[in-house]
């Protein structure tokens, strides 16, 4: 083969002849042009040495996957899953998935490398449980699918030295990442340790990737070196560590960003009402730059006003409740009429994202919060869907759903404008109450057929209704619309028709399900 590879280099037109065949197949190879002989040589010579190459022995079979404790989904379900699977409809997949595991099902065999191949974080989640052992001893054959052994939880002590042998010492970025994501589930000790070695000579994203790690396992442990990582030159690997160190409520920089939030406010009572008056620095102390409190602003922005937001997002809100022996809905009253009232509400807003898994009353802040974003327009047109929308998915469902059901009736009884993103935000599947609310409503919309542009904007939550819709009314949202209003607007038509194909396929999924 070194000959033909040598004489197609140089070309037929330099060499003087092919050498002679050395296999029987290669004197089949027949051809007037040099050319076209010496491929047809080559193809032959190569398909004549792996047809007579001899297996490999001595190799010893895998261990075979464990009994299954549960049965796979059979195959009528296995043609809406490929369809699902293919299309990216993650939401309906998702659906699918936890009804699986509801049910005590498995994915089908044939889709196992299809769902192993997902990269969605949600979908994982909700295609873990339903793996099965077969499904947990194929994702042991590709890289790519080591997003299982991390999602259970296990880590050999043979993965541990193979993951930090390879992908930790000759990995990229990613695969470092993914090998402390993995040790800092099973020992942050040793997670630290081998990112302490490396640390300072890594550039500063690369260092904000590798230390946003810590998210995972984040304990007192982690505060010296997140506290020496306060003197880094990035001001970005700054904030990452301090995004961390308020997590721990007992470590230093936590305490300092409560004194220092505490020292803003001067509290007044004027009767039985509290008002609180906020001051800040007028320039931005050093020890604040070092906590991670950014000194640059955006243009057009008083740099004043950045300042107690972003000191107020890093304390609990529970504090304030101690501090000033208020509820939420007080304080949040008390801050109205302050200057800096915006700035505070919205740092507040950032802490209860910050800290809900940690704090016991934030469903009464989210409350008092949502209700000033509702209520007192921001003169920055900051509005609810951009400030209150953020903390929408920590509200406890039942009272999420009550907001959105009043939004809903507002925006049709009374013409107020609906924040569309409020159905997006509400817990799937939606309740039968709001299933029902939102059917009532949109087929009102539809019959009235008045004002177009409404319309439009009420045909676009159709798709989010398809896939949220309570189960028990699926059957019931293929009727009743108001056939004879959609005559001659096709653009409404056609949005109707994709809600019903969309809820037929969920229809004919529960349907399967039944015994």
């Amino acid at each position: 083969m070194e000959e033909l590879l040598q004489i197609a280099l140089v070309g037929t037109s330099r060499a003087a002849a092919l050498p002679p065949a050395e296999h029987p197949a290669e004197r089949l190879a027949a051809s007037d042009s040099p050319e076209r002989l010496l491929l047809l040589r080559a193809g032959a010579r190569s398909l004549y040495a792996r047809a007579g190459r001899k297996p490999v022995a001595g190799i010893a079979p895998p261990e075979p996957a464990g009994e299954e404790t549960r049965p796979a989904a059979g195959p009528r379900f296995e043609l809406a899953l490929r369809t699902a699977f293919a299309e990216k409809q993650h939401e309906l997949l998702i659906e699918f998935l936890r009804e699986f595991e509801a049910f005590g099902l498995n994915l089908p065999h044939a889709l196992l490398p299809t769902a192993l191949n997902a990269a969605d974080a949600e979908l994982r989640a909700a295609i873990l449980p339903v793996l099965g052992e077969r499904g947990l001893w194929l994702a042991r054959f590709r890289p790519e699918w080591n997003w299982v052994s991390l999602g259970t939880g296990t880590l050999s002590e043979e993965e541990r030295r193979t993951l930090i042998a390879t992908r930790w010492e000759e990995g990229n970025i990613a695969d470092r990442t993914a090998v402390l994501v993995r040790l800092r589930g099973h020992d942050p000790a040793e997670a630290r340790t081998l990112l302490e070695e490396i640390f300072k000579s890594e550039k500063a994203d690369h260092r904000v990737r590798l230390l946003e790690t810590f998210v995972h396992g984040l304990s007192p442990a982690d505060e010296p070196f997140l506290e020496a990582a306060l003197d880094d030159r990035s001001e970005n690997v700054r904030s990452t560590a301090a995004d961390l160190l308020v997590r721990l409520p007992d470590s230093g920089l936590a305490a300092r960003m409560r004194t220092r939030a505490e020292g803003m406010f001067a509290p007044e009572r004027r009767g039985a009402r509290l008002f609180l008056h906020c001051t800040p620095p007028t320039e931005l102390p050093k020890d604040w730059a070092r906590d991670g409190i950014h000194a640059k602003i955006p243009k057009q922005t008083a740099k004043r006003a950045t300042w107690p937001s972003a000191v107020h997002q890093a304390v609990p809100l529970a504090h304030w409740n101690a501090f000033f022996s208020a509820t939420a809905e007080e304080l949040v009253e008390a801050a109205r009429e302050e200057t800096f009232a915006i700035d505070i509400v919205r740092g507040w807003s950032n802490a209860a994202i910050n800290f809900a898994p940690l704090e016991l009353n934030t469903a009464e802040w989210l409350g008092a919060l949502w209700d000033y974003w509702e209520r007192h327009a921001a003169p920055d047109h900051i509005s609810t869907q951009a400030a209150g929308q953020k903390f929408l998915h920590l509200f406890p469902p039942e009272e999420l759903e009550r907001r959105v059901i009043a939004g809903l009736r507002d925006a049709f009884y009374r013409g107020k404008t609906l924040d569309f993103q409020l159905l997006s935000a509400a817990p799937r599947p939606w309740g039968e109450l709001l299933s029902r609310e939102y059917l009532d409503v949109i087929r009102r919309v539809l019959a009235r057929g008045e004002d177009v542009n409404a319309s439009y904007q009420w045909l676009q939550t159709l798709h989010t209704a398809a896939g949220r819709l309570h189960p028990a009314l699926l059957a019931e949202a293929l009727e009743g619309w108001p056939e004879e209003h959609l005559q001659g607007r096709h653009w409404a038509w056609k949005a109707v028709e994709d809600f019903r194909r969309n809820v037929s396929v969920r229809l004919n999924f529960y349907r399967e399900l039944e015994p």
